[in-house]
C-alpha cells in the first residue's frame, strides 16, 4: 500500500522550486476525512499527507473513534490491573444468571460506557486536536463528529441522538476548514468489502444503515464530496482543485 501511495503522488506530483519564507508562513488547517466503507478513505488521506508535505508543511493524522483513544485504554489498564479479581467474580455471576435484563437493555455497564466514551471524545477533539493544530500546519482528521455519531447510535440505537449532543460540544472544538467525504455505489461497496475481507465486518442491516446515512451527509452540502470510484490518482486530484478552489489551501 505504502509503495502504490508513493508511487501515485511521484506521478501526480512534481519536485517545486525553493519555497519564499513568507509562503512558508501558513495558518494551521484542519481538515476531516469521511467515508463510506472501502470508499479508499485511508489512500487519500496518505496521498494528501504526502502533498503538504511536499510543501515544507508538518503534517499529522489523527485517527479517533469515540471511546477508544490511546489515552484511554491506558487510565483502564491501569485501573483494571488492582480490579481484575472483583471483574472475574462479577463476570462470573452475571453469566450464572439466564435472564439478565441488563445485558439487552440499556443497563449500568453501557451506561457507563457511553458516559467516558462522550467524556473521552470531548477531550480528544476539545484539547488533543486543538493542541495537535498548534504543533502541526496541517491536521488531517481521520473521522469526525458525524462518523463518530453513527458509531454511537450503531452500537445505542434509539437510545439518544448522538448527533445533537456531539454538534453541541463541537462549539468547544477548534475550526475544521473543510470536510471532505468520499462516496462509491453501494454495489462498489460490497465488492470491495468482499476484497478486502474485514476480520469483523458491520452486520447487514448496520452496514447498510452507516450507508444510507453517508448518503444523507452527502446531500446536506456540509461536504466536499468526492466520486471514490475514479482512480486513486484522479481522487487526489480532485480533492486538491477543491482545495484550492474553496481557499483551504
Amino acid at each position: 500500500m505504502q509503495k502504490i501511495t508513493q508511487k501515485l503522488f511521484l506521478r501526480a506530483h512534481r519536485p517545486s522550486s525553493k519555497k519564499s519564507a513568507a509562503s512558508a508562513k501558513h495558518r494551521p488547517l484542519i481538515i476531516s476525512f469521511s467515508g463510506v466503507d472501502c470508499s479508499g478513505k485511508s489512500t487519500q488521506i496518505a496521498l494528501l499527507k504526502a502533498y503538504f508535505e511536499s510543501l515544507n508543511k508538518s503534517v499529522k493524522v489523527f485517527w479517533y473513534r469515540p471511546g477508544y483513544s490511546k489515552e484511554l485504554e491506558l487510565i483502564k489498564s491501569t485501573i483494571r490491573k488492582p480490579l481484575k479479581p472483583f471483574i472475574s467474580q462479577a463476570n462470573a455471576k452475571a453469566k450464572s444468571k439466564a435472564n439478565v435484563c441488563a445485558r439487552n437493555k440499556f443497563g449500568l455497564k453501557s451506561s457507563l460506557w457511553l458516559a467516558t466514551a462522550l467524556i473521552d471524545t470531548f477531550t480528544q477533539w476539545s484539547i488533543k486536536l486543538r493542541l495537535l493544530s498548534r504543533r502541526y500546519d496541517v491536521v488531517i482528521a481521520d473521522r469526525y463528529i458525524d462518523d463518530a455519531a453513527l458509531d454511537l447510535s450503531n452500537k445505542y440505537p434509539n437510545s439518544f441522538r448522538f448527533g445533537r449532543i456531539l454538534n453541541a460540544m463541537s462549539l468547544f472544538f477548534p475550526n475544521l476548514e473543510q470536510r471532505i467525504l468520499l462516496m462509491i455505489s453501494h454495489e462498489t461497496m460490497l465488492r470491495r468489502m468482499e476484497l478486502k475481507q474485514e476480520p469483523f465486518p458491520d452486520s447487514e442491516k448496520a452496514r447498510d444503515m452507516r450507508y444510507a446515512a453517508y448518503e444523507m451527509l452527502a446531500k446536506s452540502g456540509r461536504y466536499v464530496v468526492v466520486d471514490g470510484e475514479l482512480s486513486a490518482e484522479k481522487v487526489h486530484e480532485l480533492i486538491i482543485a477543491e482545495l484550492s478552489a474553496r481557499g483551504t489551501i
